[in-house]
């Protein structure tokens, strides 16, 4: 049995209008989040309760956010440039005494010469290269000292290291063959 105040005891008319007020749309929730000001140009835009818990600040759209990041310098940059990982000179886990294993002829004009030659094409299997990292200019020889053009052909990574796995020579890290 029902109590007296329930909606189900009142008149009909009663009754329509809270049942129209119970079923405002099937699985619809109600809104968590807040309206907010962004604090680069001043509009106003709805997040997300999600979103608000994720971060502190809000901006109502990409290039606001980048915006406000332009010529911001940490206030700790001398500690950020100790602890970091990255160093340079000869405290950058790469330091290779500062020498150079290719001589001064090696040169991105040098590059630019072979992909135009080769039609920025590898010469193994024939693969274009879509940006300019796909493919490598490799020495023929194997010697970086060499550097005249014939002695360069331009390769696809995977034809590259193929090459230098058949002769066993000179990629850091790959496993001789047996």
């Amino acid at each position: 049995m029902l109590p007296e105040w329930h909606w189900k005891n009142q008149p009909k008319d009663v009754q329509k209008k809270a049942k129209q007020g119970i079923s405002k749309g099937w699985g619809k929730k109600p809104k968590t989040g807040k309206w907010l000001n962004c604090p680069i140009c001043g509009t106003r835009f709805y997040r997300k309760r999600c979103h608000l818990i994720r971060s502190k600040k809000h901006y109502c759209s990409p290039e606001c956010h980048a915006k406000s990041k332009k010529g911001k310098i940490p206030k700790n940059l001398e500690q950020a440039r100790k602890n970091s990982p990255i160093k340079p000179g000869k405290e950058n886990i790469n330091w290779n005494g500062g020498i150079s294993e290719y001589p001064s002829e090696w040169t991105g004009e040098l590059k630019r010469k072979v992909f135009a030659r080769d039609n920025n094409k590898c010469q193994d299997c024939g693969k274009k290269g879509k940006k300019r990292s796909d493919l490598i200019v490799h020495h023929v020889d194997f010697n970086k000292n060499n550097c005249k053009i014939n002695n360069l052909v331009l390769l696809c990574r995977s034809c590259h290291m193929k090459r230098h796995w058949e002769a066993n020579i000179g990629v850091p890290g790959l496993k001789k063959r047996v």
